[in-house]
């Protein structure tokens, strides 16, 4: 999803975005799951449309929020 962002990044919100999806993927790597949904929810409706856009249901789920499972 980073990379998607990253192809699309033309604000400076958007780096913010893409932050906040890096800090996202170090928090789950290193299995923190709170850390890592409060990053992806802190990535803003820039981040949650492309999600949806490209087709990563659970990330999009998390930025807006709402549990997955």
């Amino acid at each position: 999803m980073r990379d998607a962002l990253a192809l699309e990044e033309d604000e400076p919100d958007h780096a913010i975005a893409i932050a906040s999806i890096a800090n996202a993927e170090k928090s789950a790597k290193s299995g923190d799951a709170t850390g890592a949904f409060t990053h992806l929810k802190s990535a803003g409706k820039w981040a949650l449309d492309t999600a949806a856009k490209i087709g990563v249901p659970v990330a999009a789920k998390a930025i807006e929020g709402t549990p997955y499972l």
